[in-house]
């Protein structure tokens, strides 16, 4: 190859740009975006998921011909060539160049590949945790701001392939304390860690973002934003796709369009749907009951919001937990309307999808429910609540290998929350595996020492292996916890009843009778059935279908109905609700 073209062919590759997308490739240097898609272009090769992926190179200057000479005498060792080129004899004249002129293109070729090598071999990340913004400031009015924009980032974060992020509900365990990133990315098991601070002003917001390594402390990356209040709303996927490229795993152009489905562009409606998550993420009925004051203003305000109508769905549905069974009747017909209309506007959304999941799986509607959790998985496959009400459903239909595989999943992205433990815990209740809930149990009591429900299960647990002195002795903690939990005292009379201690399960029945109608009706069944009154507890069942009851669905999984298996009232409410025997 003559000296010029190989310049000419090097000069080629250096302007060379390539479409991450479909792959063509361009040499005008003054192009920016691909012809055919419109994506950016990026200077030099991209490879395919199949080839080894390249890097632009710096550029360098060539050795003279003399230099080149001279090294190639200064050596008595052979040098290794490309395939193909061998049995290389000295000539005197064009020969001689044609020969040099070779060589120095394969020594081109094979130190871009090793420069190029060398810099994709650069350490990447397929772990991360979003930790909670601070609120400069210390003003709980704008918790919701701070809150808010951190979950969004976890949010559109979860949405990356192969990348594990870790959901909101543990990494929040870290609210309000000085987060060390190598402490953090212990306990939750990731490689970077992303900090924030927002200030509010007025209408003056500044943001302050970084991301560190956690095996070194070392900063990837840091950037402050200066915003109005106005444009909260589309920071969140500025900051999203940033983070995203310095994780080296950028998201697709369908993954950024899923970012904005079912979301709004009216800034106002935003700032009711942040104080509405802010709400129902502290629980319990008064704080619902504001979630749904702020999420009803965000639909009034957009009503193409579709997402804040999967909310809407959402906390209507956890409102059935309250009162009477005619306003657990009312929610229930709310939340039905809610889902609906979200379903309508934005079909392809996963929070409308997981909020369709969890309104079909409570008419026993298995079949939709499950198609619609797999769906908002595949758009979100770090999106924890539809992976976990997906183990419930398998666990509900007796599927128990597919329930606790993907309850283990749901743990390793959610690990210090513990209530996803005490929930797979009871999975494993259901499949007849109390040994390894129990093991479950230290690691939950340590999440939240103060949590009923750990106690309630690991009695269930130790009921199961007929263990009954534990049992008791944890269903009393949970009582001496919450009090006001009627369901806990049934649950202990059944595990009195089936001890053999008649007596103190019939005490605690005529103690609960005045508030018999706030008992679950599930709850109840069992102890009748514990009792060996089955037709009574059958009784209870059947109404409880009747008024259209959402806790039935574990009828034919948990173990205390046990006693009514041979029951053909009990196999035609299984059919009914469409369980297995």
């Amino acid at each position: 190859m003559a000296r010029s073209e190989t310049s000419h062919w090097i000069a080629r590759l250096e302007t060379m740009k390539r479409c991450p997308e479909c792959r063509r490739d361009y040499f005008d240097d003054s192009l920016l975006y691909c012809l055919e898609d419109g994506a950016t272009l990026v200077q030099g090769s991209v490879p395919s998921p199949s080839e080894p992926q390249t890097a632009i190179l710096p550029s360098t200057s060539l050795p003279s011909e003399a230099q080149t000479r001279a090294q190639f005498h200064t050596t008595e060792e052979t040098a290794v060539l490309p395939s193909g080129v061998a049995n290389v004899q000295p000539k005197k004249g064009p020969g001689k160049l044609l020969l040099l002129g070779s060589m120095l293109v394969a020594a081109v070729i094979l130190g871009s590949y090793f420069i190029y090598q060398n810099y994709w071999n650069r350490e990447t990340f397929n772990s991360i945790a979003v930790m909670p913004f601070a609120n400069v400031g210390g003003d709980p009015e704008f918790d919701y701001l701070s809150d808010g924009l951190a979950e969004a980032l976890i949010n559109n974060l979860s949405r990356m392939p192969n990348t594990k992020v870790i959901a909101r509900s543990s990494t929040f365990t870290f609210k309000g304390k000085e987060v060390d990133p190598v402490e953090a990315a212990q306990k939750l098991n990731v490689q970077a860690i992303v900090t924030g601070r927002v200030q509010r002003r007025g209408d003056d917001i500044t943001i302050s973002v970084e991301m560190v390594n956690a095996a070194d402390r070392t900063q990837i990356w840091g950037e402050i934003y200066d915003r109005k209040a106005s444009e909260m709303h589309i920071l969140h996927r500025e900051i999203s796709r940033t983070v995203s490229e310095k994780l080296r795993n950028r998201l697709t152009g369908e993954q950024e369009r899923m970012l904005s489905s079912g979301a709004t562009t009216n800034p106002e409606a935003y700032e009711q749907y942040l104080k509405g998550t802010y709400f129902r993420s502290k629980g319990g009925r008064v704080n619902n009951q504001k979630a749904l004051e702020h999420f009803e203003q965000a639909v009034a305000i957009d009503p193409s919001y579709a997402n804040a109508y999967a909310s809407l769905s959402v906390v209507y549905g956890f409102m059935t937990n309250y009162g009477n069974s005619a306003e657990r009747k009312y929610y229930l017909d709310k939340r039905a309307a809610a889902v609906q209309k979200a379903l309508e506007i934005a079909p392809d959304s996963d929070q409308v999808l997981n909020a369709y999941g969890a309104a079909k799986e409570f008419e026993y509607n298995w079949a939709e429910a499950e198609s619609a959790y797999r769906r908002a998985i595949g758009i979100n496959p770090n999106y924890v609540a539809p992976r976990a009400n997906l183990a419930l459903i398998y666990s509900a239909l007796k599927r128990h290998d597919e329930a606790i595989a993907l309850g283990k999943r749901a743990i390793e992205l959610d690990p210090l929350r513990a209530s996803t433990r005490n929930i797979h815990m009871y999975r494993l209740i259901m499949a007849g595996r109390p040994d390894e809930a129990l093991l479950e149990a230290p690691q939950s009591i340590a999440l939240a020492p103060e949590n009923p429900d750990v106690y309630i299960n690991r009695g269930g647990a130790f009921g199961r292996k007929r263990m009954f002195p534990e049992a008791i002795a944890d269903l009393k903690k949970a009582i001496e916890i919450d009090n006001e939990n009627i369901d806990t005292r049934i649950d202990l009379a059944t595990i009195y009843a089936n001890s053999g201690d008649r007596p103190s399960a019939e005490a605690i029945l005529r103690e609960s009778e005045p508030k018999i109608d706030e008992i679950t009706p599930a709850s109840l069944a069992g102890l009748y059935a514990a009792l060996g009154d089955n037709q009574k507890a059958l009784d209870v069942l059947e109404k409880a279908m009747a008024d259209g009851d959402t806790g039935l669905q574990f009828l034919g999984a948990d173990y205390i109905f046990e006693p009514l298996r041979g029951e053909p009232r009990y196999k035609e409410l299984l059919r009914k609700l469409n369980l297995p025997e």
